[in-house]
């Protein structure tokens, strides 16, 4: 006879999962549970940042870490300013 599943079967089975990957060898990365490499990215999130923030951000990444603007397009689905722009680490040489 099957168990009839209820609300709270999925979550303990997640909580199982969890529990047996923890008792398991760390893996090459150094996580326990390979799903842990997938919510624990590498770079901080952009969750919550306000529109500036996003933007300076954007900024950031065109000008000093080398990606196009069209990646942080598709990325971050923001435009990055002209160099010339308030956020940009240009304007605060220039005014210094």
């Amino acid at each position: 006879m099957l168990a009839r599943a209820t609300d709270d079967t999925v979550p303990q089975q997640i909580r199982r999962r969890r529990a047996a990957a923890l008792r398991c060898p760390p893996l090459d990365d150094g996580h326990r549970d390979p799903l842990d490499r997938y919510v624990q990215p590498g770079q901080p999130s952009t969750y919550g940042m306000t529109e500036t923030e996003l933007r300076r951000y954007a900024n950031h990444l065109v000008l000093n870490e080398g990606w196009s603007p069209w990646e942080v397009r598709q990325r971050l689905a923001i435009t990055p300013r002209a160099q010339c722009c308030p956020c940009c680490r240009h304007h605060q040489e220039a005014a210094a």
